[in-house]
This record gives structure tokens, C-alpha cells and sequence, in this order.
């Protein structure tokens, strides 16, 4: 399927905004895009052998797809910038409609890519996808101590969690204990902290995508079949009305129980108008892609 320029930055915009929203990875924003596949192949492209390819630019550059992955980038950053102030508004003041829309694109995209699988995979590998990603739901926030080992490890574990649909990267850090260490060495630049950091996502990201890559080119409709199972269990983690619980634990509450908790509007008909709005925007998309 050939995508333009613009389509691809457009997708990256989506893809950066998705990064602002807790609980969202841009690898599911990918994956309900149609371009899931072409980001793991092009980032798995790079490795030892890109060095030698250096001495040839435009070779190295379109070996690892580069006008692919910089125009996606590039609305990625766009998309940070352009909308964290936005979403942190709707988040604050209009939180339950914001995950409602968000619910209704996993629901969707479930539907949508599971029904192109096989049954008998789908019931396999999707319900072990599933159990994962309901673990990835209800485990607890722990406050790990800076270990620089441990957390190249979970760095690694992070940036993998961003490829993965259904799991984010800054909810691994949120697990491990590293989230708010990770924001303050990035808001004071703590160097050896950032280095690590570093160290551990690009590691992470190297290895991680070539054993997607293989995966993909050999086991495509088990993988797609797992990861859909993925995002079915951790869509949970998008239920509209959560009330903060014990030990990092949400509570997945009713709209009336939300409402006389935080006291504030549940915004009920609205909440369900966003999620069947985004069940439709998903099928439009993939209506649009086949023409």
C-alpha cells in the first residue's frame, strides 16, 4: 500500500499525540494506521552493517528507508508539541470523553484486524496476548532505587513496549519505579542518568525490532493474532472512569461512583458518543485505505 509523504507525517502527528496520552503507545497509534510493519522492518534495517554503508549516503539512506522514518518522526515531534498542551487540557477538564474516543479506536482496531486472522490462531495466540495484557493492567507501581544496570534493563524493556500495541513506554518506567527519575534527569539534565537512558532504549530498539521483523516475515498471522489479544486486555487501562487506588492500582469505577467520588460530571452520553465515534473513525480509515 503506497502512502504519501504528507500521509506518513500525518500519521506521525497521530503517533506523537498518542505518546502524550498515558496508557497509549505509538506502536498501537501504528498498528491501527497500517503502518506497523513498515516501522519495525525500516528500524530493524539498521545494525553493524550500516557502518559500512556510511560511505555511501544515498545508498545508507535508502537501505534504512530514511524518508519513511524522518517524515514520521518529524510529525511525531510535531505532534508532541502541537497538542501536549491541548490533551492536558481535555485530560483535566473532560478526561472521561477523551478515554472514551481513545476506547472506542482499540475496540475497533480489535475487531477490524482480528477478523482478518485465522480463528483458531486468533483463539490461541490472542489469548495469550490477552493474559499479557491484562498483567500489563494490574501490576502495581513499585519506587525502584537507581541502579545503573537494572535500569538500562528496564530502559530496554520501555522503548520495546513502545513498538508493542497495547503497552506504553512511560507505564513500564511507571512499574519499575523509574518514571519520576526519569523526569527529573531529563528536566536537570542529569547526565549519567541520560546517558543510560539513552544507552538502553537504543539497544532496546535494535534488538527488539529485528526479532519483530523476523516474526513478522515468518509468523505474520500468529504475531498480529497475539498483539491483537494484547491491545484487547490492556484497553482496560482506557475504561473512561478511573479513580486512583492503592499501590498505583486504578479503580475501574461506574459513572455514578466516578461522579460522587471526584465529583465532577461523568459526561456518560458524551463518553459514549466518543467511543462509538472512534470505532467509525477506525473503519473509515481502513475504508479510505482501500481505495
Amino acid at each position: 500500500m503506497y502512502i504519501s509523504r504528507l500521509g506518513i507525517f500525518l500519521r506521525g502527528v497521530l503517533m506523537g499525540l498518542a505518546e502524550i496520552v498515558p496508557g497509549i503507545s505509538g506502536g498501537t497509534v501504528a498498528f491501527i494506521l497500517g503502518i506497523y510493519a513498515k516501522l519495525v522492518y525500516s528500524i530493524a534495517s539498521f545494525g553493524v552493517g550500516s557502518i559500512k554503508l556510511l560511505s555511501s549516503p544515498k545508498e545508507f539512506y535508502e537501505y534504512h528507508n530514511l524518508s519513511f522514518l524522518l517524515t514520521l518522526f518529524s510529525g511525531m515531534i510535531v505532534g508532541v508539541l502541537m497538542f501536549s498542551n491541548v490533551m492536558s487540557f481535555l485530560l483535566k477538564g473532560y478526561g472521561p470523553i477523551v478515554w472514551g474516543m481513545f476506547f472506542g479506536l482499540i475496540i475497533g482496531s480489535v475487531f477490524l484486524i482480528g477478523k482478518e486472522r485465522k480463528l483458531i490462531r486468533l483463539l490461541t495466540y490472542g489469548a495469550i496476548g490477552i493474559c499479557l495484557g491484562l498483567t500489563f493492567v494490574y501490576l502495581p507501581e513499585s519506587k525502584g532505587e537507581l541502579s545503573y544496570i537494572t535500569f538500562f534493563i528496564v530502559s530496554m524493556l520501555a522503548v520495546c513496549a513502545w513498538i508493542l500495541p497495547g503497552v506504553s513506554g512511560s507505564f513500564v518506567l511507571l512499574v519499575f519505579g523509574y518514571y519520576s527519575l526519569v523526569i527529573e534527569a531529563v528536566s536537570s539534565f542529569q547526565v549519567d542518568v541520560l546517558i543510560v537512558l539513552v544507552a538502553g532504549l537504543v539497544s532496546g530498539l535494535l534488538i527488539f525490532s529485528k526479532a519483530l521483523s523476523w516474526l513478522l516475515a515468518n509468523y505474520e498471522d500468529q504475531l498480529l493474532s497475539f498483539l491483537t489479544g494484547i491491545m484487547l486486555g490492556s484497553v482496560l487501562k482506557l475504561w473512561p472512569w478511573q479513580l486512583p487506588g492503592e499501590q498505583g492500582l486504578d479503580a475501574f469505577v461506574s459513572p455514578a461512583i466516578y461522579s460522587m467520588v471526584v465529583g465532577e460530571s461523568p459526561f456518560v452520553v458524551i463518553t459514549i458518543a466518543a467511543f462509538f465515534l472512534g470505532i467509525v473513525l477506525v473503519w473509515l480509515s481502513a475504508i479510505l485505505e482501500t481505495r
